[in-house]
């Protein structure tokens, strides 16, 4: 976060982009809330970002401390409540189905993945020309091996959307 006093456009371009990564990211977490304390300071921060905004730009037609304070007292009326929260369902839902749909895809192809190969040389002098090929082929295999996976989960996916 940039120091108090660095008050250029870049400075709170990054405190947003900080604020907004921070708590965006953050909702991956088993607690996405955050503390009163830590919300009126990072509140205080974009409040004081978007009064400057102001001042920089002058003929802007928003309002955006303005706007700001009213989001802060703003509610959600139940309509839009359930509107959000069924939204939420439904995207939790097919989330698990493509959760499920490669969970069986992985364990489908490691079933098949267990299999082992060995190549030997029948000459001794010719074990160092043996032992290079065996791993550039199983390197190649395992190529093929994930390319065909990532297409299969691509096209299931596809399936179920």
């Amino acid at each position: 976060m940039p120091e108090q006093g660095q008050e250029t456009e870049g400075d709170d371009i990054e405190r947003i982009r900080l604020i907004r990564n921070k708590h965006n990211h953050s909702v991956m977490v088993s607690i996405p809330a955050i503390s009163e304390t830590e919300f009126n300071e990072k509140w205080g921060i974009i409040h004081a970002v978007c009064a400057r905004m102001q001042t920089r730009l002058p003929n802007i037609q928003h309002n955006y401390v303005q706007m700001l304070e009213e989001s802060k007292i703003r509610t959600i009326d139940s309509d839009m409540e359930k509107t959000y929260i069924d939204k939420i369902k439904e995207l939790a839902k097919e989330e698990m189905s493509v959760k499920t749909l490669l969970l069986e895809l992985v364990k489908e192809k490691d079933l098949t993945s267990k299999e082992k190969i060995t190549i030997q040389a029948r000459k001794d002098h010719k074990k160092d020309v043996v032992k290079s090929f065996t791993d550039v082929s199983i390197r190649i295999f395992n190529e093929m091996v994930e390319s065909d996976l990532q297409i299969d989960i691509k096209i299931r996916i596809r399936e179920t959307i």
